[in-house]
């Protein structure tokens, strides 16, 4: 599957963080306890869950098919897209403000690919007494 991105740039998600310079907060009983009610009850997946998989990918970087494949859910990405579409995102992350959390994904910078070549010159030094 080909990435959805360029490579080195950082998914909406993360970024998302980053442009906000927003920690990524920890989903604790306390936590949850202030978005519950933002949620409602129509989820096909536990939303709790599903905020839980999405911290973990801002923290992480992992990319979303690894993400799908631990959290047993294709829709994950969809959650995101649509909750940051219709404004839920920003009215948890707002609900979420005080929360400790840490710093989103950063990779690391990309080295750009080295190629090296070289040449080995071989001087042998003739004795000429020993050849005469």
């Amino acid at each position: 599957m080909p990435p959805s991105r360029a490579p080195g740039r950082p998914c909406a998600l993360v970024s998302w963080f980053w442009e906000n310079r927003r920690l990524v907060p920890e989903l604790t009983d306390a936590a949850w306890a202030k978005v519950q009610h933002l949620m409602g009850t129509h989820w096909a997946l536990d939303p709790r869950q599903i905020l839980g998989a999405l911290f973990h990918k801002a923290r992480t970087g992992s990319n979303w098919a690894d993400l799908c494949e631990a959290f047993d859910s294709r829709s994950l990405r969809t959650y995101w897209t649509r909750w940051q579409a219709s404004g839920l995102w920003e009215s948890v992350m707002k609900n979420l403000a005080d929360e400790p959390g840490v710093a989103a994904f950063k990779a690391p910078p990309r080295i750009p690919e080295l190629h090296i070549e070289g040449d080995i010159k071989l001087r042998v030094a003739l004795d000429t007494k020993a050849t005469e």
